[in-house]
């Protein structure tokens, strides 16, 4: 069953149109001040935009305390993909294993042991 906070943040619109592109602008963006001129608005208005953000993920239970944690929020709740901020950032989306509209390969990180020799990544398909 799909978590209820998830459908009512996605499809209830937790968060505003504004809201919506200050967060992919800084998701595509290295700087608060990048996404401002982007925008035509005053870094202090971005961060405000980002506080009550974090605020309103905090208060269903997402919270998103940093810039990761901020894109795995947006594109849960379909505001962007991934690949979408790697070509912002000038990545290579092709390496995620995924075009438009095909599912992509989903890459785990866990913690290398001191024991390990093998890399400490491994896939998992969606």
């Amino acid at each position: 069953m799909a978590d209820p906070r998830r459908f009512r943040s996605h499809q209830g619109g937790l968060l505003s149109e504004r809201e919506r592109q200050v967060l992919v602008g800084w998701l595509r963006n290295d700087t608060k001040n990048a996404v401002a001129d982007e925008l035509f608005i005053s870094v202090a208005t971005v961060n405000t935009h980002l506080a009550r953000i974090r605020e309103k993920y905090d208060s269903v239970g997402r919270p998103a305390n940093n810039k990761v944690c901020l894109l795995i929020r947006a594109i849960e709740d379909g505001y962007c993909t991934l690949n979408d901020v790697a070509r912002a950032v000038g990545g290579r989306p092709d390496v995620w294993g995924a075009n438009e509209g095909q599912a992509a390969r989903v890459v785990h990180l866990r913690p290398r042991s001191a024991v390990d020799e093998e890399p400490a990544i491994h896939e998992a398909s969606r």
